[in-house]
């Protein structure tokens, strides 16, 4: 059912990670609404957020500024930053949006303050019963921490970007985070925070910013990263563009 879909349960009762499962949402929307998924987007999820120079896939003809400042992909080769082709792939219900901070930061804004669903759904989130592994709900992974619920997902295009987007709703507090390399991404679980060794230019920035992230988590009582164990990530390793921003904006 469309239910189990957006709970990652397209599997059966257990949680899987199936991004290719959930970007076929995309059809049930459109078929019910009766336009492209693009259009539909827009005016119910980007226009009522106040999200401006959105681009919802690369073909967007409404794209605007988020295309033309796109920051281009690097990856590390031999301890240097090499410039990455641009991804090609267009706007579904898993991947596909476009966005800079201050546009996620609008949207946060319009999702908490239930412009775009009902503040009973966000309730469900929080009050929702989950393992000590967490859990996966209408698009978000779930996990405790110290007593407090963490709603987050994270975005990964192979050697291109990474994005983090983190929710601590008990303390009303957001962390969006989107970068032009792998530097967010890495399988660790979301509440231990490892910081991986560093092995290249790449892998120290990524220790660089899990040290912010953690000094981010004392103060605000989460202690986030990206991943998990069975990365979600890792695992659709073969079709990485389904998952890319996840966290950027579909918010699936």
């Amino acid at each position: 059912t469309l239910s189990q879909m957006l709970d990652m349960r397209a599997n059966g009762e257990a949680f899987v990670y199936n991004p290719i499962a959930y970007a076929r949402i995309d059809r049930a929307i459109s078929g019910a609404g009766g336009r492209d998924l693009r259009a539909i987007v827009r005016d119910r999820v980007a226009e009522p957020a106040g999200m401006r120079n959105v681009a919802l896939g690369w073909r967007d003809p409404e794209g605007g500024d988020a295309l033309r400042f796109l920051a281009p992909p690097f990856h590390p080769v031999d301890g240097r930053l090499a410039k990455q082709v641009l991804p090609d792939d267009d706007f579904r219900a898993a991947a596909g949006i476009i966005a800079s901070p201050l546009q996620m930061a609008k949207f946060d804004i319009a999702f908490d303050s239930g412009v775009l669903i009902p503040p009973a759904l966000i309730r469900e989130l929080v009050e929702a019963e989950i393992g000590p592994l967490g859990d996966y709900r209408r698009g978000w992974f779930l996990e405790d921490w110290n007593g407090q619920r963490l709603l987050w997902h994270s975005g990964w295009n192979e050697q291109k970007g990474s994005a983090l987007y983190l929710k601590v709703p008990g303390k009303r507090l957001t962390l969006i985070v989107l970068a032009n390399t792998e530097a967010v991404w890495w399988d660790n679980s979301l509440v231990k925070a490892k910081s991986p060794k560093a092995r290249s230019r790449g892998a120290s920035s990524r220790n660089t910013l899990a040290s912010g992230i953690q000094d981010w988590a004392r103060r605000s009582g989460g202690l986030p990263a990206t991943g998990r164990p069975n990365c979600p990530m890792r695992e659709c390793r073969p079709h990485p563009s389904a998952c890319v921003p996840c966290a950027s904006g579909s918010t699936s």
